[in-house]
């Protein structure tokens, strides 16, 4: 439906219910635009808009189009929501009260007092005491107070100091009820708003604050669609827990305006109390009058309260309607921010370097954009821009501390006088602040982010972590706090298929259920959508966006219950499914107890292999052939000429099945292995199929860092690749690295007759590593097509000491540059060679540079053993370059050389 009908230049407003048939679209001749807010059952799901061309024939079907070509992950991502949510039940509710603060706006007042009214009192069947109270802030006139008393249910209250804190405050010390909800007298609630905000609650009852999504009411003027083409007051339709930490925001709590606003919040009454309200030297109207709900925002995290963003607690807020008050409003932002942060740092100062973060992106960010803008590239105008900087140099410059001074004044202007026994409460700021920071639990000398506000995982004192298989089916569980542990490695599956990961730092912990299964909804999805809307990503396309699939008219009604869905497209096939014939084959070296690991792993294959080879290479010992001897049906093979790829090529003369599969001593398969394997050679032009490989444990430091900083896995999305993904990137070095793992890699035997077998210069035992990767390669070198199929799982266990983490990526390093020369050597691809004397020396450049600006921990601890690899690689190839590889020479069919 269209919201608003006045003429003029403006969009058009749809709300658009996703699970109905599209209305007829009377859409005016004189709209510029459309935006469109998409829900599925009543829900929001997501919102978009777009400028129409001049003469729009815009018709139903575009429209439907569009949807789908906008919303259509969205509303996956819903459907998931809806299969993993266990329906709520409840048998009370909190009692809320709605503040609305005002200043002589009757007629919006009476919009958002009507909508308010116009709620059902109820939320999942249950009823919600809810009163509604108007605080009145230094009025000029009686006619809010006349049409509070006109309208049954509402409560009013004058406040006669001026300021909107002092009206927060007013209704704080007047509320009843346990939430204490603000709604600004210019946004009208969506029905849905009090189920939402209930919803919030059930699912987090001990967070201290809840916002909601704010959407534009309309978009009549050129001022609102600039205002909301850059962003508005939107923050997604994902419900985010903000706490102490907060991955992806280094400043935080410091950029406070992340967690939502001041139009759309509730509290928990017991705590804003507890904190002594709002600081009344903010939002006080001109000159100051921003910031108070940043500063509240900012303060409940620092107190060790949690707050909670819910997009279904909605309201549509009517923006600002000229440029000339939208131009002050960005002015007060500026303001009003800088004004925070120099009243965070003075009474705060361990948040220094979070604060020092904030300024320097606040402002390199702002200047970009006042470039783009005076060039006419961005949707601001460039004065704007200005404006908000301005306001943001003016609140540097003591702003805050004039301020306080400004409200003592008003204080003696307007005592407060206590009604009979109520005791007087002192709203000094610095009385509150130091009362707050006496009770705050957090230590703030003990951050990790007071050092260094981009680090992730803080790895001065190194715990353990935890793996964590979560099959989804089975529900999501809360995750309790474990002192012993650096925190959980989670992986999503659906029964035998992995969806996606995510890691979560002890600090996090405990974790409610309901947060558990957002970060799981935003893990999976891609994934999901990728199995059921697209056969795979197309490796081919490197600026394709992996969230991107096809979607349309008829796909919508089938996204219902989607994981089930996926779990009938995947299943396991049935044991008597024709399937080619595979050798397995398992290349060891004096590693006895890892291959009786690995060994034992693949006699529980669901779907057997035809026969299984272990390769014993150059060993001094007997002990691995002891280790075989133990399972019946798995031969052994001895192989004296040490290297890696030696015995890989000794396996492939002494098997014989359609499909050769390997995977390496220290890993177990999972035991879908095989029948994942074959399922990614169905395509007849595949030649070789890769799987996710994932760690066994993480125990130790090494083992963490190698997993977050190099690891084996690729992923959660199929994908392909293909001729277009060889050429495209040949000219700078094809990354064939991003195709797998050798410890999780299967060929068809007939491609080892078309570009010959491994080149014995390579990997472990001659150059160190990129053996895998140079038959890949090949592979795509003569047209043919690699498969990357995550459902196909190993676990492979990494190195459990820094000293060996260090010899692994000093022969992986080395394997990779003799790699680079072979591959230029055999094909004359001068994009191997720009990779090696370009893209490589940069890479290290910039981490070097980054090292030495952050120190050298995490992944650049190990720089200076990459760098000497790399050297040595070089040296290696000019010594063995005589050395006659066992593959033959090829001659791709289509055009050779750079570029």
């Amino acid at each position: 439906m269209i919201r608003s009908k006045r003429s003029g230049k403006r969009y058009a407003l749809f709300d658009i219910e996703a699970t109905q048939p599209l209305p007829e679209i009377p859409l005016p001749s004189h709209m510029t635009g459309i935006a469109v807010l998409v829900r599925r059952n009543g829900r929001p799901v997501h919102f978009w808009m777009e400028a129409l061309p001049k003469s729009p024939a815009f018709t139903t079907q575009e429209l439907e189009r569009k949807i789908c070509e906008k919303s259509g992950n969205r509303l996956l991502k819903a459907c998931i929501r809806d299969e993993l949510t266990p329906r709520i039940k409840v048998n009370q509710l909190p009692s809320i009260t709605v503040a609305v603060c005002t200043r002589d706006r009757t007629e919006l007042l009476s919009r958002c007092l009507r909508s308010l009214l116009a709620m059902e009192p109820s939320a999942f069947g249950t009823p919600v005491s809810l009163e509604i109270r108007v605080v009145d802030n230094a009025p000029a006139t009686g006619k809010t107070r006349d049409l509070a008393s006109s309208l049954t249910g509402v409560r009013y209250a004058v406040e006669p100091r001026p300021g909107l804190d002092f009206a927060r405050n007013r209704a704080l010390k007047e509320a009843q009820g346990d939430l204490l909800a603000y709604v600004d007298d210019d946004v009208v609630v969506d029905p849905g708003w009090l189920t939402g905000l209930m919803e919030a609650w059930i699912e987090h009852p001990d967070a201290a604050c809840f916002t909601g999504q704010v959407l534009p009411y309309e978009l009549a003027t050129e001022a609102q669609i600039i205002f909301e083409k850059r962003g508005g007051f939107r923050r997604g339709f994902d419900t985010v827990r903000y706490g102490r930490t907060l991955d992806g925001h280094p400043a935080n709590p410091c950029s406070a305006g992340i967690f939502g606003t001041g139009a759309n919040m509730a509290f928990q009454r017991r705590i804003l109390k507890h904190l002594n309200g709002f600081d009344e030297a903010l939002d006080t109207g001109p000159p100051l009058p921003a910031a108070g709900d940043h500063d509240i925002f900012y303060r409940l995290i620092r107190a060790g309260y949690s707050i909670v963003y819910k997009p279904e607690f909605l309201v549509f807020h009517e923006h600002r309607r000229g440029l000339e008050t939208l131009t002050r409003q960005y002015w007060n932002w500026g303001l009003g921010v800088m004004a925070s942060v120099d009243k965070w740092g003075k009474i705060d100062p361990s948040q220094g370097s979070k604060l020092r973060y904030l300024k320097r992106n606040w402002f390199s960010a702002h200047l970009p954009e006042l470039i783009s803008s005076l060039l006419g590239q961005a949707p601001v105008p460039f004065y704007m821009v200005v404006g908000e900087i301005a306001g943001a140099i003016v609140g540097l410059m003591g702003e805050y501390s004039r301020s306080v001074k400004r409200i003592a004044r008003i204080r003696k202007r307007f005592p407060f006088h206590p009604e009979s026994g109520q005791k007087l409460e002192i709203r000094h700021v610095h009385t509150r602040d130091h009362g707050r920071k006496k009770s705050n639990p957090i230590n703030p000398t003990n951050s990790t982010n007071s050092i260094n506000p981009t680090n992730r995982f803080h790895m001065a004192h190194f715990k353990p972590w935890e793996i964590l298989h979560l099959d989804l089916r089975q529900g999501v569980p809360e995750l309790a706090s474990r002192a012993e542990t650096g925190g959980t490695f989670v992986v999503f599956w659906w029964h035998s298929i992995p969806l996606g990961q995510h890691w979560i730092a002890a600090k996090q912990l405990p974790m409610c259920a309901a947060e558990l299964r957002e970060y799981a909804l935003t893990a999976i999805e891609p994934a999901v959508a990728s199995h059921l809307l697209g056969t795979s990503f197309a490796a081919s396309s490197p600026n394709r966006s992996s969230k991107t699939h096809h979607m349309d008219s008829k796909t919508l009604p089938k996204l219902d219950r989607p994981l089930q869905r996926l779990e009938s497209h995947l299943s396991s096939p049935a044991v008597d499914t024709p399937y080619p014939t595979v050798s397995a084959v398992v290349c060891t070296k004096e590693r006895p107890e890892q291959l009786k690991r690995c060994l034992s792993s693949l006699q529980g294959l669901s779907r057997k292999a035809n026969e299984i080879v272990v390769v014993d290479n150059a060993p001094r010992s007997d002990a691995a052939r002891q280790i075989v001897s133990q399972f019946p049906g798995i031969r052994y093979l001895h192989e004296p000429r040490p290297g890696l790829d030696v015995a890989r090529n000794g396996g492939i003369d002494n098997t014989s099945g359609e499909i050769v599969a390997f995977t390496d001593d220290d890993a177990t398969v999972h035991p879908d292995w095989i029948a994942r394997i074959c399922q990614g050679f169905k395509d007849p032009a595949v030649m070789a199929v890769t799987g996710l490989v994932l760690p066994a444990e993480l125990e130790t430091e090494a083992q963490f860092l190698f997993e977050t900083h190099w690891g084996f896995g690729r992923g959660y999305l199929r994908k392909s690749f293909g001729k277009q993904f060889f050429q495209r990137a040949r000219s700078r070095g094809a990354p064939v690295w991003e195709i797998g793992a050798g410890a999780n890699m299967a060929f068809r035997r007939k491609v080892f007759d078309k570009v010959g077998l491994f080149d014995e210069r390579l990997d472990v035992g001659a150059a160190g590593c990129s053996g895998d990767s140079e038959m890949w390669y090949r592979i795509l070198g003569q047209g043919w097509t690699c498969r990357y199929e995550p459902a196909a799982v190993v676990y492979h266990d990494h190195r459990r000491d820094m000293e060996a983490l260090d010899r692994q990526l000093y022969h992986y390093m080395r394997g990779h540059v003799a790699a680079l020369l072979i591959q230029f050597e055999k094909h004359h691809h001068r994009g191997n060679l720009y990779s090696l004397f370009n893209s490589l020396p940069w890479y290290y450049a910039g981490l070097t540079l980054k090292g030495a600006v952050n120190g050298f921990s995490g992944r650049e601890r190990t720089l200076h053993t990459e760098i000497q690899g790399c050297l040595s690689g070089l040296r290696f190839y000019l010594f063995n370059r005589r050395m006659a590889p066992s593959i033959p020479r090829i001659k791709p069919p289509f055009r050779t050389g750079g570029g």
